[in-house]
């Protein structure tokens, strides 16, 4: 959810971190977000050719996530397909094939 007053904030946050990961994330094959019509939720959608390549981008975009945080609360995160054993928002330690859908804190 966005927080009050910050959607136009938080587009301008994107638009530079969507410049970053299309220079430095070459795995990262597409990378986009939208706002809800009423301007208060903004959805991201996020694909990779690999899972080693979400745990490159969660490292390589940390420097966005401070700034980013200051203007949205995450309420939840889907995460599709085979994860690494460990990787960040796996349940499990051994996941094999995670198909996640869960309520962030």
């Amino acid at each position: 959810r966005i927080k009050p007053g910050k959607a136009e904030a938080l587009a301008e946050v994107l638009t530079r971190l969507a410049a970053h990961v299309s220079a430095t994330e070459p795995a990262t094959t597409y990378f986009a977000w939208y706002f809800s019509e009423d301007g208060e939720r903004c959805h991201v959608l996020e694909h990779y050719a690999e899972a080693k390549a979400l745990l490159f981008h969660l490292r390589n975009c940390a420097s966005f996530r401070e700034e980013i945080d200051a203007l949205r609360n995450v309420s939840r995160v889907t995460c599709c397909g085979p994860l690494p054993s460990g990787s960040p928002g796996c349940r499990t330690t051994a996941c094999g094939h995670c198909r996640s859908n869960w309520r962030m804190p």
